[in-house]
């Protein structure tokens, strides 16, 4: 059988451990390779395909065992906490601590610049639903609003403080839009007026079976109205201003925070109890401005 190794051909047993580690070589480059590809193509935030190389570089004395996959370095960030949940700020917005409350809150100065935005709507307003702040107006004059969603030219509804007419002034108020016209709307207010420099609790319910509206001041019932109807909601979330024949209007002045809402209408217990820190209150699918995560719907 001439030409092949005998037992004590070391120069053969030599070329062929020089091959085999060539041809390893290889195949680790050419992975690496795929593994730059895949990145390139699939972008940031991908699964990439990569070696283990824990001894060195693709020529290193360490062998990989084979191919891993890890998230890519370039991953989005997690989730910011609901303490800030993806708000966009006016230009003279800030969140901050502020005397009265513990947590983070919107603090705002009264102009046009002065709000906060969500990403989405966040309530159907064809169904049920409640929306409660806890808020502080520094100035007692001239209507305002915490809270409110869109619907094209108009808010949908807003919940915050008011002057409306010679009979509702100075009133803290939860407003829906019947129509989407100039007057064509209906209120829950106080009978009491605001106070300005004082933490208040601010809670709206609209019940579509009872076709009415309530608004809670510090958990006690203010006043209850029909509500045929709301206009439907398709625009962001907003806090500080509304939306008012295709302006904004209604700029707050002063704190908003612990935003919560929920897509059903909250008992007058429940409300009450969202005062007094008392179990009971249904978790919020939906929380802004305060520590916590939300819930799911």
């Amino acid at each position: 059988m001439g030409g092949g190794p005998g037992s004590g051909s070391t120069e053969y047993w030599q070329a062929m451990a020089d091959a085999a580690e060539r041809e390893a070589r290889r195949r680790r480059k050419l992975l690496l390779g795929a593994a730059v590809a895949a990145a390139a193509v699939l972008g940031a935030g991908a699964l990439v395909l990569v070696l283990v190389l824990p001894g060195g570089g693709p020529d290193g004395p360490d062998r990989p065992s084979g191919p891993s996959v890890r998230a890519a370095s370039s991953a989005p960030p997690p989730e910011p906490s609901a303490a800030t949940p993806r708000l966009t700020l006016g230009p003279t917005a800030s969140l901050g601590t502020t005397g009265g409350y513990d947590g983070q809150a919107l603090l705002v100065t009264g102009n046009a610049d002065g709000y906060a935005e969500a990403e989405g709507a966040a309530l159907d307003t064809g169904a049920d639903f409640t929306v409660s702040a806890l808020v502080r107006v520094d100035t007692d004059s001239g209507p305002k609003a915490a809270v409110s969603q869109n619907a094209a030219a108009f808010s949908s509804f807003f919940l915050g403080r008011d002057d409306a007419t010679d009979t509702v002034r100075n009133r803290w108020v939860f407003k829906v839009q019947t129509d989407a016209e100039v007057g064509r709307s209906v209120a829950a207010v106080s009978a009491a007026d605001t106070v300005a420099g004082r933490w208040t609790l601010l809670t709206g319910v609209y019940s579509k079976q009872d076709a009415t509206i309530a608004l809670y001041v510090d958990g006690v019932l203010a006043q209850t109205s029909p509500a045929p109807r709301i206009i439907p909601s398709t625009g962001p979330l907003e806090f500080g201003r509304i939306r008012s024949s295709g302006m904004w209007v209604k700029p707050w002045n002063g704190a908003i925070a612990d935003v919560r809402l929920w897509k059903r209408a909250l008992t007058a217990e429940q409300v009450g109890a969202l005062k007094d820190a008392k179990p009971g209150p249904p978790t919020p699918f939906e929380r802004f401005l305060a520590p916590g995560a939300s819930a799911a719907p």
